[in-house]
């Protein structure tokens, strides 16, 4: 069966080709197509720079909108386009770096031992989390991310099972008195709602195909601590992680001079502000921050060199790095030793 990857991107040209890197060097050989969304406000040359960069390779389709979309719309947009008959939805935190991973996943559905292999997670309301927990008798159990929704990352199935979906993978809420058959719910709240693919999770679900858990690997601001326990992403056994919340980067917390997210950089439009749009009160705040940060740096520090056509927008990323870290007080000790084991698992050998 054909196989076929979809990766809405955010536009971060730094993220992108460290992303990329790991498509070319460890799993490209395991899907037919990339399908590859580039939507952001980030200015024209820095989106054409990230186009340009990843359609030089055969397995991708590029396509690129000079504004922010929505993730699930644009994971709709491309299996429109798409015609493989398996799909894996990707996110660019979502690191692949070990072989066989990916093909691995594909053959439990190719082969009939299952339909869906997913990542769980919660990520909606309270009332639709319990519902699907009473019908299909679900736990929740166990370390790591848990819920009966999935994760539209390392996420994979048959096209044919999307097709049969509304296709609205976005966000969705429900007002209160509405009804959800596929739960038998009526939502008791005055809204209920559900994050990107929860709505499409649910539809799934609803269908009876047979689903088959995977770790996502999410990694956690105790990662520190996991490395010395040697576990979850440390385990040995970790083929994948999903970073999470890196989003927040160019859209908010990687500012210019004048505290403009560094996508909006160039648009007059986009008021200038006094401080960072955020503020951290706990040391778990600042745990969360410093590990976002590590990741920002190592992706610059390993692909800047690469990104000579954009080296202004560069300099630009890399003082809004020293900003956070210098605006919030974090501690560059810890963003080095996670920078170090981060390493140590990326470019393990196998």
């Amino acid at each position: 069966m054909t196989k076929s990857a979809f990766l809405p991107a955010i536009g971060d040209p730094f993220v992108l080709l460290f992303w990329f890197r790991f498509f070319k060097n460890v799993w490209q050989n395991e899907v037919d197509r990339l399908y590859i969304s580039i939507n952001s406000p980030v200015e024209k040359k820095v989106l054409d720079f990230q186009a340009k960069y990843v359609s030089q390779h055969p397995k991708v389709k590029v396509t690129t909108t000079n504004q922010h979309k929505d993730h699930g719309p644009t994971l709709t947009e491309m299996l429109l386009q798409s015609n493989e008959e398996l799909v894996m939805f990707i996110e660019d935190d979502g690191i692949i770096f070990k072989p066989n991973a990916v093909v691995d996943a594909f053959d439990k559905i190719e082969k009939g031992h299952t339909d869906i292999v997913v990542g769980g997670r919660g990520s909606a309301a309270t009332s639709l989390i319990e519902a699907a927990k009473t019908k299909y008798n679900l736990d929740y159990s166990g370390y790591g991310d848990k819920g009966p929704h999935f994760w539209p990352n390392f996420f994979f199935a048959k096209r044919e099972d999307l097709l049969k979906t509304d296709l609205n993978f976005a966000g969705k809420s429900w007002k209160k008195g509405d009804y959800i058959k596929e739960l038998d719910l009526t939502i008791p709240e005055d809204i209920a709602s559900g994050d990107t693919f929860v709505w499409g999770s649910i539809q799934l679900r609803a269908m009876g195909l047979r689903i088959q858990y995977l770790p996502q690997y999410h990694a956690s601001p105790n990662d520190l601590e996991q490395y010395e326990r040697k576990e979850w992403l440390w385990d040995g056994n970790c083929p994948w992680f999903h970073l999470g919340s890196i989003s927040s980067g160019i859209f908010g917390l990687l500012t210019d001079d004048n505290y403009k997210a560094l996508a909006f950089r160039n648009d007059p439009n986009i008021p200038s502000a006094s401080k960072l749009p955020l503020e951290l009160t706990t040391e778990g705040e600042k745990l969360e921050i410093e590990r976002r940060v590590m990741w920002w740096s190592l992706c610059y520090e390993e692909t800047k060199n690469e990104c000579q056509e954009i080296e202004d927008f560069g300099k630009d990323y890399a003082k809004a790095i020293e900003r956070i870290i210098n605006d919030f007080g974090l501690d560059r000790t810890r963003i080095e030793k996670r920078k170090t084991i981060y390493k140590e698992l990326l470019y393990a050998k196998t």
